[in-house]
């Protein structure tokens, strides 16, 4: 992480410094039982740590990613249809079948046993559009298929899992791989309160923190985490809580809740 130059220690590992800030005590005031959060949790600040090194810590807003969400339903959308339009350009021949959900396991059986793979889109009204190489359906013309394969897509249901495909077909993932930062908990406050907290920790920027529009990484220094990580738990206790001295003047309100896509609160 960026190191300030203004005290003479220009290069030295930050949670090293004789002055990093002192070791937290968690919140004075708090319930031992916290409520339930908000099941919709899209746009909500995560807090994450990263896995190597137990000092860095990241506040960032993340997205639910589920077909319901407004915000990310349409996303999920998007990236399908990229998606399929690069499998299926590289294939000569695609077919296309229209079922009531009930036949889908039949339709599936068959397609497995001509080794065909697949791509299904429910659509609002139940029905299964099913894409597949295997010759099943009405053959799709060429110059035909990529706005067919919008159509569908552009009228798959926001209930559930609205597409899915054979393992030949699936998006690509991160199987295997584990994730650079795992999650902490979800925080029940905004990235701006967020920010607050750990400006009233002394873990001001550039020497704690690097800031951006969506995130905040903090390092934490080392003598947080002696006598059983006693200065990161109170750290976590007091993202849970928020600043103690809250901003509610209408313009900062407002500032907070614009930041977030569509209006809505995280």
């Amino acid at each position: 992480m960026k190191q300030g130059n203004t005290d003479g220690n220009h290069g030295q590992d930050p949670s090293k410094r004789s002055d990093s800030p002192p070791v937290p005590e968690p919140p004075r005031w708090t319930f031992r039982r916290r409520p339930d959060l908000p099941s919709d949790r899209c746009n909500m600040v995560a807090h994450l740590r990263n896995r190597k090194d137990r000092r860095k810590q990241m506040l960032k807003k993340l997205l639910c990613m589920v077909w319901k969400c407004a915000i990310c339903g349409p996303i999920l959308k998007r990236q399908w249809l990229r998606h399929l339009s690069k499998v299926i350009a590289g294939i000569d021949q695609i077919y296309l079948s229209r079922r009531p959900r009930e036949d889908w396991p039949a339709l599936q059986r068959k397609i497995n046993r001509a080794e065909g793979e697949y791509c299904r889109v429910e659509i609002e009204d139940g029905t299964l559009v099913v894409f597949t190489n295997a010759a099943i359906g009405e053959l799709v013309p060429l110059a035909q298929r990529d706005d067919l394969l919008q159509a569908v897509i552009d009228a798959a249901t926001f209930r559930g899992r609205a597409i899915s495909t054979s393992r030949g077909w699936e998006k690509p993932g991160r199987k295997g791989k584990k994730p650079e930062w795992s999650r902490v908990s979800w925080l029940p406050i905004t990235l701006e309160d967020a920010r607050r907290v750990v400006s009233e920790l002394g873990l001001t920027e550039p020497k704690y923190a690097e800031v951006g529009g969506s995130y905040v990484v903090v390092e934490l220094p080392d003598d947080w985490f002696g006598d059983d990580e006693k200065g990161y738990k109170a750290f976590c206790r007091h993202l849970e809580r928020g600043p103690s001295k809250l901003s509610t003047t209408e313009s900062e309100l407002g500032e907070e809740h614009d930041d977030i896509p569509g209006g809505q609160k995280a």
